[in-house]
């Protein structure tokens, strides 16, 4: 008898920043990038979205622990932690209260504090990385390393674009 051993779901640690941005760097489709930028946040979060910004709202794209990310979405005119880091530009853990701030801690399983990084290509908002509450403790770098992958990310779509 064959048999096929399991890919393992839990990583043993955390993703090194370098090879996740290798596996950017070559990666040749929006799922290939967003499926690599989601195994890095799986090894540091609880829980993570990519979610594509559109007619005014995020919309989840790719999940880490979360249940159907395609329903999650966020209007950017509503207050929560998504909006506030697209209009600052920067990665924002600044919580809102409101409908949208509490499905989004909802979607992140039920996170006390999510943490979201903007993508932005040519300068647009084009997507948004929101991550749940940090494993183990990170200190002051997990908001740096969210803001690190949002650059590169946003910088490998912008190059898929000019393939075009």
């Amino acid at each position: 008898q064959f048999v096929v051993p399991r890919a393992q779901t839990n990583p043993l640690g955390p993703m090194p920043f370098e090879v996740t941005k290798a596996s950017l760097e070559r990666a040749t489709s929006r799922e290939a990038a967003s499926d690599a930028a989601i195994a890095f946040v799986a090894g540091r979060w609880a829980a993570g979205l990519v979610m594509t910004v559109r007619d005014g709202q995020a919309v989840g794209y790719r999940g880490h622990n979360v249940k159907l990310p395609e329903t999650v979405t966020v209007r950017l005119g509503q207050p929560s932690t998504v909006q506030r880091a697209v209009s600052s530009k920067k990665p924002s853990i600044e919580a809102a209260s409101g409908p949208a701030q509490d499905g989004l801690k909802q979607a992140l399983a039920n996170a006390a504090t999510p943490a979201v990084a903007p993508v932005f290509v040519r300068g647009l908002p084009f997507a948004v990385i929101a991550v749940g509450d940090p494993l183990g403790d990170p200190g002051d770098s997990a908001l740096v390393d969210l803001g690190k992958l949002a650059d590169v990310l946003g910088r490998t779509y912008e190059r898929m674009l000019g393939d075009r």
